[in-house]
């Protein structure tokens, strides 16, 4: 088996790898296994970060077929966000030679890795502790209007915070303006030195803003690529990989 970068001409091929993948391994929904194939595998997205000499996505050829992938994002980590193998070539090391290509291109940037899973991948949870890495925490991962939550795993030495550990007590109710608002643990999004959390007033549903996880502060800035940073610590949230900045 031979694994290489990806090509804009992988695009329809990774795409079929994933929903195949998603279907055998992951207990998801028929409608949500097609909410994340048709946002995060689009073949236009796909094609660009193919091309993209800054990002790291790799295929995986056993006879000159692709059979697997691997997207990594790169930031302080090396992310591996998808690795997923053809269910019909499992067994027989693509997933290993694709974790290792992964691992190799980080060393080259000097940089540590982390992996993550979806926790409703039974058949992925462990995977990457087979190369050194251990499980770290969890993460909230968004695609449209779905909620979905990722297993975090992260190499010895890398802090915790890279998997969305706070470093400060997330209390029940922070003020603002004046006022105090909802902190809400469960609406959380990853960022470099600890999660952002969502801030919401009483009695009320519309988000207002963030609770920085790693200094305590509500002080945190966004736009509209959803990147989010704290003006107090530099806390940062990069943008998340499905939306308008990938596509």
């Amino acid at each position: 088996m031979d694994v290489r970068p990806a090509t804009s001409g992988d695009a329809a091929r990774v795409r079929e790898i994933a929903e195949t993948s998603l279907r055998a391994s992951y207990s998801l929904s028929p409608d949500r296994i097609e909410s994340l194939v048709g946002t995060l595998f689009a073949a236009e997205r796909l094609a660009q970060r193919a091309d993209d000499p800054e990002a790291l996505l790799f295929v995986v050829e056993d006879g000159g077929t692709v059979v697997g992938f691997a997207d990594v994002e790169l930031g302080p980590e090396a992310a591996i966000q998808w690795l997923h193998v053809d269910p019909e070539h499992r067994g027989l090391g693509a997933g290993t030679r694709l974790f290792e290509r992964a691992q190799a291109a980080a060393a080259d940037r000097d940089l540590p890795v982390v992996a993550r899973v979806l926790s409703e991948n039974e058949e992925g949870k462990g995977f990457p502790e087979r190369f050194g890495l251990r499980r770290s925490g969890r993460a909230k991962l968004e695609v449209g209007s779905e909620d979905l939550f990722e297993e975090v795993y992260a190499e010895d030495g890398v802090l915790e915070t890279v998997a969305g550990e706070p470093s400060v007590e997330v209390p029940e109710t922070v003020d603002v303006a004046g006022e105090s608002h909802h902190v809400d643990e469960s609406d959380r999004s990853p960022g470099v030195d600890g999660p952002f959390f969502g801030v919401y007033p009483p009695d009320d549903d519309e988000h207002v803003g963030y609770f920085c996880g790693n200094c305590g502060s509500t002080d945190v800035g966004s736009d509209s690529l959803g990147r989010l940073e704290c003006q107090d610590c530099g806390n940062k949230h990069l943008a998340d990989r499905w939306d308008a900045a990938y596509l």
